[in-house]
Parts: structure tokens; sequence; C-alpha cells
């Protein structure tokens, strides 16, 4: 079983996209937040669907109802666990690998031509090699994908002494 992890935030103005805040404003920000989530989650969506991917919506801020409300109850959700990026990404990946995937593949809202393909193609990285990660052109990147057994020999190396959400 291969699964998808979408990060997102609950878009709730003033808490979410917060370094646009002072060019456009927390509504505008909170609106962005909103539909790059919408995006994101139906390509992951159409991904599912087109190859059997497990999807499932790392979720922070918001309620549950809330984002029930928002995003369907068709979505399996999950809460963010972690004090940074990092810890939440590799305990999405441990909760993945706990319930049986082979392979995990966590995305962020912020890449909109994140397209099925790109899933494939992280996924098929992934028969060879125990971690795929798409560079970004800003130096980071926009998606990690990880194998059950580099997760088997532990995910610290790969998700920790990181400076997240730097310049």
């Amino acid at each position: 079983m291969r699964q998808i992890v979408v990060f997102t935030r609950y878009p709730e103005p003033g808490k979410t996209k917060t370094r646009l805040i002072p060019g456009v404003g927390a509504l505008a920000a909170a609106k962005l937040q909103r539909r790059m989530t919408e995006h994101a989650l139906d390509h992951a969506k159409e991904a599912s669907r087109m190859s059997g991917y497990r999807l499932s919506v790392a979720v922070s801020g918001g309620t549950p109802a809330g984002f029930r409300n928002w995003l369907g109850r068709d979505v399996v959700f999950c809460e963010q666990v972690g004090s940074d990026l990092g810890e939440k990404m590799r305990a999405a990946c441990v909760r993945a690998f706990e319930k049986g995937a082979k392979a995990c593949v966590v995305v962020g809202i912020d890449c909109p031509t994140i397209t099925p393909d790109v899933y494939a193609d992280a996924f098929s990285a992934l028969e060879t090699h125990d971690v795929a990660i798409g560079p970004a052109l800003d130096g980071g990147y926009y998606l990690v994908g990880v194998t059950k057994r580099a997760g088997d020999r532990g995910l610290d190396a790969l998700f920790s002494g990181i400076d997240w959400g730097t310049e």
C-alpha cells in the first residue's frame, strides 16, 4: 500500500499564511490557504483514484467538524503531531507505516504544480530508493517520500536538525 499525506492548516484569518498578511491582509491570506488546500487535495484525490493510493490529510488548527464541513466527510484526517515540521512529517510517516503503508509521500499545499504524475514519479522512485525528495527552486523541497525500509531504520536523520521555514 502507498500513502499520500497532505499537510495543511485550517484557513483562519490571522493564523495562516502569516508571512503574507503584511502584504495582502489576514482575510486574503486565509482565502489563499483555503484555495491552495482545495487545489492540492483535488490533485491528491485524483492520484488516489487513478492509482489506488491511500490518502490522508494531516491538519493543524480548526476543529474536526470544521475540516469535515470544509473538505468533506470522505477525507481521512489526522492531527499533525510534533513540535516542528520535521517531527510532524516523521510522525505522519510512522503513522502510515503502522497502518500498513510500504511507502509514504508527504506534501504541503504550497506547490500548485503537484499533479497525479508527480505522485506516480515519487512512488516509482521509491521502488528502487528509500527516500525521494522533490527539490524546489527556492532551495527547499515540495515533496518527501520514504519507504517502510527507511522507516524501520529510523527517520530521525531525515527529519531532524533542520531549520524549518527559513527564508
